[in-house]
């Protein structure tokens, strides 16, 4: 009955175009959010980490997540070590192509894994490959399909 119900309310259940926007929106806002508390924790100051000219939003969250809901959505009734895997992989990639994108469109770079180990190029590494792949079990079970 518990099951049903969480089921029931989840939000992308059935996936359409406006609840792709709303899952876009919403992690972006999120993401600014999550990071500018990241670094107001970590540097003691207030540092604005929006993406957009106008607006509290962070582009590559909205976009991780829209990828990761459309990936995940094939997988959501698969075991969680596979859905772990198709996290990870497609995290990693998404998060590659953010930061080339970023730099090559705008000329600068949003961060720099360089001094992690298992880095590619510095805009992946394995630790951050790992919490994509839980950040997706979250996602999945939890909060969206």
């Amino acid at each position: 009955m518990k099951k049903k119900l969480l089921e029931k309310n989840k939000f992308a259940k059935d996936l359409c175009f406006d609840k792709i926007v709303w899952i876009f929106m919403i992690s972006c806002i999120v993401g600014f959010l999550v990071e500018t508390l990241w670094c107001l924790i970590k540097h003691g100051y207030i540092e604005s980490r929006q993406s957009l000219v106008w607006g509290p939003f962070s582009v590559a969250y909205g976009m991780g997540a829209v990828v990761l809901t459309l990936a995940l959505y094939k997988v959501k009734d698969a075991p969680v070590w596979k859905v772990f895997g198709v996290s990870f992989i497609v995290g990693t990639i998404t998060e590659y192509i953010c930061s080339l994108g970023q730099q090559i469109v705008f000329g600068s770079v949003a961060w720099d894994y360089s001094n992690m180990p298992l880095n590619i190029n510095g805009r992946v590494c394995f630790l951050y490959s790992c919490f994509w792949g839980l950040l997706g079990i979250l996602w999945i079970k939890l909060f969206i399909l």
